[in-house]
């Protein structure tokens, strides 16, 4: 259990007459800023890490999916007790459920979206669903969509929405494995279908062809919305180093990365059609990390001010702001702040803003008031208290001030109980009972929900991590193991049934679950080979256990990366490298993980001051690949060699057509013709035609004919490397 989803916890010391302290965790939310006229409630608790959320028109019933891979449904604030839908998936790191969607014609066929990871095979589909009230038909389950297989568990992205037009998009991350610029392969681009997953005609042709790609170049596109009202669709893109993104989605757009992050900048060369952000901020500056949520204010009935109409809101994981943009100016104002961690966001029917709270399972809602009379964002809590210790009771309240507070118990008020947080201190059964808290002011009253309190005699276990170690570190590919026990004064050792287990490696300001909730002694965790690659980084091990009479108590421990320095090289030194999507100069220390698989890619070529520098040699020898994958260890040092190509100028490249066959000899059949600006194949990998499943893996056959005007008077080299026949022909000699 996260510390942030708990909103009191007790902590005791051992023994049986020991000292009792109840420790309050204060939510971040009595910090909370909104603008006038606004108030914030607590609208649904109790959720498992929730990812995304969609709403009905018809009944106001919210969707919502959690990492674990459920579907739960909150009816009229109430958050059911069975789940819509369970899904089988992986939940490691930013892996799990990821999105969800309902159709726009839902009231007619009841369909039902959801994206997420398939268990131990590093690829995440697109399914579909039909509800049958609040669960789904059995055996409907259709698979539209499946992702090529990716690198690392990060980087998945997970928005599902529909477009102006009504078409289905899916938004998905590069996998960490440098494929932003390989539209050829199904990672870090939109995808758009129809909701039966086939092509929609109006997608941009490709090559040749129509293809379920729609746009690419992406890292991590997590959050997506489209507006009818403006006609477009936004997507956010999470951040590499520097910047959080916000890009306009168009066909056949490509967004810069791996190549590019954020605004392209001078010296950067733009791929072919490359679509710049259109706002970006430094994720870097005043604790900011990661962009979120992603919603057009345009609901079926307008209840926020108009200054608010039709405009993009978005979010900050770390720092819990709530921002909007205003599509036709690109203005960015500040809407709220104070939010703990919140990932996701979305507008119902009636105008209200919805948030998400990944790590406290909360959902909140936004909604305009209009007046200065006081409103609960924040009813206290219920709380089991060991006998002679310290309860809290706590609300957060809004609305013209001053406020006034009385606190209550049965209805009789609390002589000095007269702020937002009240304590009983030694407490004793007398004070068990219902509390609650009465908040005036000069426009208005309201009185909280009940807030149990319940004194039970004894005291919160007392709990033990036995692994990992205090001075634990770990390296890639390490399993962490860990165990412990927990003991209680009264009932002797806690059941490991009774006992919950969580790990989250920690990232900046910001964590991502990696494991857990796991109920159980012992366990382990592999981390992974391939990840992020910053060096702050730690995952955090946490023990939280309960007692049959409810007290909880809790203890966690760090373990810490062992970090390397690998020296990369390029002769000369002003080439430019791309080390794990990231641009960075040839001559350079990379700090890494201990044992972590890095990716590096040198450039076939690359101009620096008006000289074309030509790629010969990795500094071992290696010569066939610009790409290495390599164990990051100590003391590594990799590089390559480039010659002078000699003075640069641009030249027209004239084009070439291009014929494809399938089959050989005898059975060769025309497939289809091409015109492209030139030739850069490289089919060691995969099959050269990859936008189409009929086309075949070996057997089959290309022509290039055209023209070509090389950038400099030189002598060139011709490499052809088959196994097949070729000709090579210039002019009409064949060479």
């Amino acid at each position: 259990m996260d510390l942030r989803s708990m909103f009191w916890k007790q902590i005791a010391s051992s023994g049986r007459a020991g000292t009792f302290m109840l420790c309050i965790l204060v939510s971040s939310l009595t910090a909370q800023q909104l603008p006038d006229g606004f108030v914030l409630e607590e609208f649904a608790g109790g959720l498992d890490r929730p990812t995304a959320l969609a709403f009905t028109d018809h009944d106001s019933r919210i969707f919502i999916a959690e990492k674990s891979g459920q579907i739960r449904i909150v009816e009229n604030g109430e958050l059911l007790t069975q789940p819509f839908y369970s899904v089988e998936t992986e939940t490691r790191n930013e892996r799990g459920l990821l999105g969800i969607a309902l159709d726009p014609q839902f009231e007619q066929n009841q369909f039902v979206y959801f994206y997420h990871s398939i268990k131990d095979k590093r690829r995440n589909r697109l399914v579909r669903v039909t509800a049958a009230g609040n669960t789904a038909r059995p055996q409907s389950e259709v698979e539209l969509f499946r992702t090529a297989q990716m690198w690392a568990s990060w980087h998945n992205g997970g928005a599902i929405i529909f477009d102006e037009k009504d078409k289905l998009l899916l938004a998905v991350g590069d996998g960490t494995g440098g494929a932003g610029q390989r539209p050829d392969i199904d990672l870090a681009l939109i995808v758009r279908l129809n909701r039966d997953g086939s092509i929609p005609e109006d997608n941009p042709v490709i090559d040749g062809l129509q293809s379920h790609l729609y746009a690419w170049g992406m890292r991590n596109p997590y959050t997506m919305a489209s507006s009818k009202l403006w006609g477009k669709t936004y997507f956010n893109d999470v951040g590499n180093e520097f910047w959080e993104e916000i890009n306009e989605l168009k066909p056949g757009a490509n967004y810069g990365w791996d190549a590019i992050d954020g605004y392209i900048t001078s010296g950067q060369s733009p791929p072919a059609n490359y679509e710049d952000p259109i706002h970006v901020y430094k994720h870097t500056e005043d604790g900011l990390c990661a962009i979120v949520g992603a919603a057009f204010y345009e609901p079926g009935h307008y209840s926020f001010p108009t200054e608010y109409h039709g405009q993009y809101f978005f979010m900050d994981y770390c720092e819990g702001i709530i921002y909007y943009l205003d599509p036709p100016t690109g203005n960015v104002k500040t809407f709220a702040t104070g939010f703990d961690f919140p990932n996701n966001l979305a507008v119902d029917h009636d105008g209200n803003l919805f948030v998400l709270q990944l790590a406290s399972g909360d959902l909140f809602r936004v909604r305009y008031q209009g007046n200065g009379s006081p409103y609960i964002s924040r009813q206290p809590k219920d709380q089991i208290v060991p006998l002679g210790g310290e309860a809290a009771l706590t609300i957060t309240a809004s609305g013209d001030a001053p406020l006034a507070f009385q606190w209550s118990k049965a209805g009789v008020d609390i002589g000095g109980a007269q702020g937002a947080e009240f304590s009983i201190s030694d407490i004793a059964v007398k004070d068990a009972g219902d509390y609650t808290c009465h908040v005036r002011n000069g426009a208005g009253e309201i009185v909280s929900k009940e807030a149990h309190i319940d004194v039970v005699e004894g005291s919160a276990p007392v709990l033990t991590i036995d692994r990992p170690p205090a001075d634990a570190s770990y390296r890639a590919g390490d399993t962490i193991f860990f165990s412990g026990f927990a003991m209680d004064a009264e009932q002797g050792r806690i059941p490991a049934v009774d006992l919950e287990w969580t790990i989250n490696f920690q990232h900046n300001q910001h964590n991502h679950p990696a494991l857990g909730p796991l109920s159980a002694a012992a366990g382990h965790y592999v981390v992974p080979f391939f990840g992020e690659t910053d060096t702050t980084v730690y995952y955090r091990v946490e023990l939280t256990a309960t007692d049959s009479s409810g007290l909880t108590g809790s203890v966690q421990r760090d373990v810490e990366p062992e970090l390397v320095s690998v020296y990369l090289e390029t002769r000369p030194a002003c080439v430019q490298i791309s080390v794990d999507g990231a641009t960075t100069v040839g001559k350079s220390v990379l700090r890494s993980l201990d044992r972590m698989k890095r990716s590096i890619d040198m450039p076939l070529h690359q101009v620096v001051e008006d000289h074309l520098w030509i790629f010969e040699e990795w500094q071992d020898g290696v010569r066939d690949t610009l790409r290495r994958i390599f164990t990051a260890v100590d003391g590594l040092k990799i590089g390559a060699d480039y010659t002078d190509g000699g003075f640069y100028h641009t030249a027209e490249q004239c084009g070439v057509h291009i014929d494809w066959y399938s089959g050989i000899g005898q059975d060769t059949l025309f497939y289809l013709d091409q015109n492209r600006q030139g030739v850069n194949e490289n089919w060691d990998v995969e099959s050269p035609w990859r936008w189409r499943g009929d086309y075949p893996r070996d057997s089959f056959s290309v022509k290039w004919s055209g023209q070509i005007i090389p950038p400099i008077d030189a002598e060139y080299t011709f490499e052809l490397l088959h196994d097949g026949y070729v000709t090579f022909s210039v002019g009409d000699q064949i060479l």
